[in-house]
């Protein structure tokens, strides 16, 4: 079910008539302060596509956590990835 959720055609459309993505976000550039670096983290990536985002983590010191869904499992497994967040939220969880 969710390869066809994760890959199928609707859900593009779907999204982008409900908030498109602004140009803006690929052409203008961000001023970092570094504030960003002192801030701990944790990276949530799907294992199902072959996207690079626990290399970038890593190299930010953030703890990864790889699951089984897509890079847009907010729409398509919007519950699974609640759960995660809830989980990284707890300080039991953290290692």
């Amino acid at each position: 079910m969710m390869s066809a959720l994760a890959h199928g055609a609707w859900h593009g459309s779907w999204a982008v008539d409900r908030r498109p993505q602004l140009l803006r976000t690929f052409t203008d550039r961000t001023q970092l302060t570094g504030a960003a670096e002192r801030i701990p983290g944790t990276a949530i990536y799907g294992r199902t596509q072959p996207l690079p985002f626990a290399s970038p983590a890593r190299t930010l010191g953030y703890r990864t956590l790889a699951v089984d869904g897509p890079h847009d499992m907010v729409i398509t497994h919007p519950e699974d990835l609640a759960g995660y967040l809830v989980g990284v939220g707890d300080p039991a969880s953290q290692p």
